[in-house]
């Protein structure tokens, strides 16, 4: 994106449209019914097969107010979320840009709220709490935190510091001003931890950070076995590979000992997130040529001193005993867990 795009209206929604044809006209009636009038609507069919454009089009024309604001984009192929949020981000003239999964909703008036306290503030970013649903519970997720900063943002979702608020990772709960994504691109791939990694090329740009303590948007979980629920394998260990050379990359710098730690946390936590899912699948030797390089990252992470212990004996080549001693004692814990709750009548 030029600087010299960034301009016209208020506030530009990025749509991804997959696949969504059960949940879109939902997603859509609540976009069009903003309180906000200057939003520019921009959706990206990224060559679904079903009827979610279909649905998109009845739903513009039941809202002729809107539609000199709605722009389509059509790809010829499935490129995944990433390019689509890309272009979605090149085709962008807000001020602010924020972005929507076409399977969530959000309150009517999310983003006349979030651009009042932006321009009013002066903020770069500002952030709003939000509700998760999962069919048969729905939860607050609160963003405050104390202080904020994007430093400290960088922190937490870097692993530096323990997330004081759920969800820190999100996008479509964050309005952000569209100069702000100058040299910031989304991977142009269906990519794992693609907010998360925007989310750390911006904020290590240092931007002022407000916060709107209101649940405006609606969080649908859909797909339990995703790659971020399941257990290792083939495709995971590959995205873990990726993600490893991705955060060198992105945070890794000599001269900075702020973002250094952040990288050093970053790789503790997806080598932590590997080693809970790995159901011992590999040898000592495996484990330790795979990740032994960053037997001292995890000093630099906020997690519990027992899983600092495991990653750095199971590096040093005691990856099997690690293993073996977590899965009993969370076996252990699980049954505690199990009778303790039979006794209070939960079972």
């Amino acid at each position: 994106m030029k600087e010299s795009d960034i301009q016209k209206v208020a506030v530009s929604v990025i749509i991804p449209i997959y696949k969504v044809e059960k949940y879109i006209e939902k997603c859509v009636r609540s976009l069009f019914d903003q309180t906000l009038y200057s939003i520019e609507y921009i959706f990206i069919d990224d060559c679904s097969p079903d009827d979610s454009l279909q649905i998109l089009y009845n739903v513009i024309q039941e809202y002729p107010e809107r539609e000199s604001y709605v722009k389509i984009i059509k790809h010829m192929q499935n490129l995944g979320v990433g390019k689509s949020r890309q272009d979605g981000i090149n085709a962008a003239t807000g001020k602010y840009i924020i972005h929507c999964d076409p399977d969530d909703w959000i309150d009517p008036d999310m983003y006349e709220s979030l651009y009042k306290k932006a321009t009013e503030d002066n903020s770069d970013i500002v952030l709003c709490d939000y509700m998760t649903h999962n069919g048969q519970y729905s939860t607050y997720c609160s963003q405050y935190v104390p202080e904020i900063t994007s430093d400290l943002l960088l922190a937490m979702l870097c692993g530096v510091k323990s997330q004081t608020a759920n969800g820190l990772w999100s996008l479509w709960n964050k309005l952000i001003k569209a100069e702000c994504y100058v040299g910031c691109n989304f991977r142009e791939d269906s990519f794992m931890w693609e907010d998360v990694l925007i989310l750390m090329s911006i904020l290590k740009k240092r931007y002022k950070v407000t916060h709107v303590a209101k649940a405006y948007y609606h969080y649908r979980i859909n797909d339990p076995h995703s790659l971020t629920h399941r257990s290792i394998d083939a495709e995971v260990l590959q995205h873990d590979s990726q993600l490893l050379h991705i955060l060198y990359k992105l945070l890794y710098t000599p001269t900075d000992i702020r973002l250094q730690q952040c990288y050093h946390a970053a790789v503790t936590l997806i080598v932590l997130r590997t080693f809970n899912t790995s159901r011992s699948l590999f040898s000592d030797a495996e484990w330790k040529n795979r990740y032994g390089e960053y037997t001292s990252f995890a000093k630099a992470c906020d997690i519990r001193t027992f899983h600092k212990l495991l990653i750095y004996l199971s590096c040093k080549g005691l990856y099997k005993c690690c293993w073996y001693s977590f899965s009993l004692l969370k076996h252990i814990r699980n049954l505690l867990f199990h009778r303790r709750s039979s006794k209070i009548g939960y079972l």
